[in-house]
């Protein structure tokens, strides 16, 4: 070998020894991790709104104990949502602004059927079977009768209210 490959081979390995150097020095530590102080992240309220609060009715509450303060609350489950916007029902009755009808009490906690007054809008849109077709307003009305199964959808949290402004109306 040479001389020049053998400087070349010792500078080679000076350099590699100071960059691991370097690197030994200046890499954190576990302990310099752990020593650091860490950003305090908001903690998000751990309250869940009631129904009430998020505009449900009363009618039908279920109500259960919570075991850290001892006061009655509505109970909400994957089954019982703190908000409702549709409903099953079977027209019972028509009149020229609203529908009576017998829900199936899927938007009661306690799922009791119960008769429901659908009121009708300007923006109420009522659809055929199938969604072919479709009404605006009270003229969606002149399409219901008696006996007729319904989806109803409003806008407002229906939860535990019998009597409720439709957003759509489908004729199953």
């Amino acid at each position: 070998m040479s001389k020049f490959s053998i400087i070349l081979i010792i500078v080679i390995v000076l350099i590699i020894a100071a960059i691991g150097l370097a690197v030994y020095f200046t890499w954190p530590s576990e302990e310099d991790i752990a020593q650091q102080p860490r950003a305090k992240l908001p903690i998000a309220s751990s309250k869940v709104p009631t129904p009430q609060e998020l505009g449900a009715g009363d009618i039908g509450e279920v109500t259960v104990k919570d075991n850290e303060t001892g006061q009655e609350k509505p109970l909400v489950s994957l089954s019982v949502p703190p908000v409702i916007f549709n409903t099953i029902a079977t027209v019972r009755k028509v009149s020229s602004d609203r529908l009576f009808a017998q829900g199936d009490g899927s938007n009661f906690a306690d799922k009791i059927p119960r008769n429901i007054t659908v009121i009708f809008t300007d923006s109420t849109l009522t659809f055929e079977k199938n969604q072919s077709i479709y009404y605006e307003g009270k003229e969606g009305l002149k399409h219901l009768e008696p006996g007729i199964r319904i989806m109803i959808s409003s806008g407002e949290n229906i939860r535990g209210k019998d009597r409720f402004i439709a957003k759509t109306v489908n004729i199953l």
